[in-house]
């Protein structure tokens, strides 16, 4: 099937109602309805019984129900399906909104209609919505559209849909579980265990790497893979579905940071360790053949790292945490080729020993618990602004855990919408790390650059009309 889409854009005085401007363009669609349809075929729990094919139909409404508006063109391209760097969210909209979030406006259940081969929808926004300027529109799901990656009204809208059902994934209605986040449970590890403490990484198919517990002098840890299938019936043969296939102790002279505190991207696994105020133990190691690739010291002048604090490595550039008072965040960003270049973010009022440094595609992300239970808030830093999001996740230890948030591995295995991502908990005295695939909610399902920026202001109202159409 073929979809097209055309938008409308107006604003109006909004005192006289006399239209001062009007655009009208059409888009692209994106491959992340048909990466939702077949995006885990090369999973190994890709029929783990998760029905993904009708948790996201009727397309329409799971797919294309919701509106996000950008500051910045974005390439028009079919695998661009996470928001891109630097590109920062100014407004959205899915279903009818009367709350206090500045981003957001309200369908018009008057003017949304059903088309012979589609649908018409038609969102309007205040005086107090979304003012700015902005160059792209897309459609995303219903549950994308009530905030995506920045809002103001936490109480409304979250970024985490957990356990998702059929009816309860994309096109949530219900706005106190409303999300841009589903994920389906596959497996856990427990930090008592030496030898299988964390998840770090899926380097190989079917494939994922697991890191020891690291010892109190921190010169080593223990790599294993566990190579994982789908449940086969044999006639006499016992179904194996876990299996050990790779061991490795790694050491050095370097010292290596807390396994959960790993970094990875599809191909390495990163131990970055901070001490001393100003010096970085930087460990990187090839994820499949789990040979050490690159060791080194890094001194950074003036510097007052937080020894073995959150750390990422994201487009050649270090984050580092400050050390500063417990209950904020301030990163250092420092150039990795250039250890001289360096710069300080904007605080951020999250807890870190709640929180874990991740990424959505090329964004730095904070995932964090500041209640210290398993309702999270998640921040995506863009073009210098931290934008802040709700993720909830339930589960019946909720009163008795501590929460560090989630971490999301990076895999090649995974197309996006969905991901691969560690839930980091705490029971009672022992730490687990349950994995799990899910969907990231606020995808680009299309991209339409506009022929015209659109600025708005307070004395006017705009209304958005998307007609997305089967051809």
């Amino acid at each position: 099937m073929t979809f097209k889409g055309k938008s409308t854009i107006e604003l109006r005085n909004a005192k006289t109602g006399e239209l001062e401007f009007k655009t009208e363009d059409e888009n692209m669609i994106t491959n992340a309805t048909f990466n939702l349809m077949n995006g885990l075929k090369n999973f190994p729990f890709g029929n783990s019984g998760y029905d993904y094919k009708s948790a996201f139909t009727p397309l329409l409404k799971n797919c294309f129900s919701g509106l996000l508006l950008f500051d910045k063109n974005i390439t028009e391209d079919i695998n661009v399906i996470l928001p891109p760097k630097d590109v920062l969210q100014v407004g959205c909209a899915s279903g009818a909104y009367v709350g206090a979030d500045i981003n957001r406006g309200s369908l018009n259940l008057t003017e949304t209609k059903d088309l012979e081969n589609g649908y018409r929808f038609v969102w309007d926004f205040n005086t107090d919505k979304a003012n700015g300027t902005f160059r792209c529109a897309a459609l995303t799901s219903y549950a994308g559209g009530c905030g995506g990656a920045r809002q103001t009204d936490y109480g409304s809208s979250s970024v985490l849909l957990a356990h998702p059902s059929i009816s309860n994934c994309l096109n949530a209605q219900n706005n106190s579980s409303i999300s841009t986040y589903s994920e389906c449970n596959l497996g856990s590890s427990n930090s008592t265990s030496v030898d299988l403490a964390v998840v770090v990484g899926n380097y190989e198919k079917d494939v994922f790497l697991f890191a020891g517990k690291v010892p109190t002098d921190r010169k080593g840890v223990l790599l294993t893979k566990r190579k994982y299938v789908n449940k086969i019936a044999y006639l006499k043969k016992e179904n194996a579905t876990v299996e050990s296939i790779a061991t490795k102790p790694m050491t050095t002279s370097l010292k290596f940071a807390d396994s959960w505190n790993f970094v990875n991207d599809d191909i390495y696994l990163y131990s970055i360790y901070p001490y001393d105020k100003n010096q970085i133990d930087f460990i990187k190691i090839n994820g499949t053949t789990l040979d050490v690739v690159e060791e080194k010291t890094i001194t950074v002048q003036d510097a007052d790292f937080l020894t073995n604090g959150l750390v990422m490595l994201l487009n050649d550039k270090l984050y580092v945490e400050k050390n500063v008072d417990y209950s904020k965040i301030i990163l250092y960003e420092i150039n990795i080729n250039d250890p001289s270049d360096y710069k300080l973010l904007p605080e951020i009022a999250l807890r870190r020993d709640d929180s874990v440094l991740t990424n959505i595609g090329e964004n730095l992300a904070i995932s964090s618990s500041p209640s210290r239970d398993l309702s999270c808030r998640f921040a995506v830093y863009v073009d210098g602004v931290w934008c802040m999001s709700k993720m909830g996740y339930s589960t019946d230890w909720a009163g008795s855990s501590d929460f560090r948030g989630f971490t999301l591995l990076n895999t090649k295995f995974l197309n996006p919408p969905y991901m691969f991502v560690r839930v980091n908990l705490k029971l009672i005295n022992d730490w687990y790390f349950w994995f799990k695939f899910g969907v990231y909610i606020p995808f680009l399902s299309t991209i339409n650059n506009l022929s015209t920026p659109v600025v708005k202001n307070e004395t006017q109202t705009m209304k958005v009309t998307y007609e997305i159409t089967e051809i």
